[in-house]
């Protein structure tokens, strides 16, 4: 069921395609970049960057941990969909979709309309 949220969140965001990696790995993408990644095995996660600044505090949560596999920079591994609010949930991926854009080129963000 979260599963459902975060795809309609990460779809109702400008510019955001879908693909599948590594497999069994639904990603959301903004210019080709991932913003967003739903794991489809058990346990279920969600990935998502963050900024530098909270980014500790947020590793505190129980259920949330540092991405294994994006070490550099700031991204999370969510384990535990209760350890955020509905309203969390949708900042935290808003704000991961942000920083991404925020990091495209001129050239990137008029070819996707951004």
């Amino acid at each position: 069921m979260l599963a459902d949220f975060v795809r309609n969140i990460c779809t109702q965001l400008p510019a955001v395609t879908t693909d599948v990696k590594w497999d069994t790995n639904e990603c959301y993408l903004v210019a080709n970049k991932i913003f967003c990644v739903i794991s489809l095995d058990e346990p279920f996660s969600v990935t998502l960057k963050c900024e530098k600044e909270i980014f500790n505090d947020l590793i505190e949560n129980d259920g949330v941990a540092q991405a294994p596999y994006f070490i550099r920079g700031q991204w999370i591994n969510i384990k535990k969909p209760t350890c955020f609010t509905t309203t969390q949930w949708h900042q935290l991926i808003t704000n991961s979709y942000q920083l991404i854009v925020a990091k495209l080129s001129k050239k990137e963000k008029l070819l996707f309309n951004l």
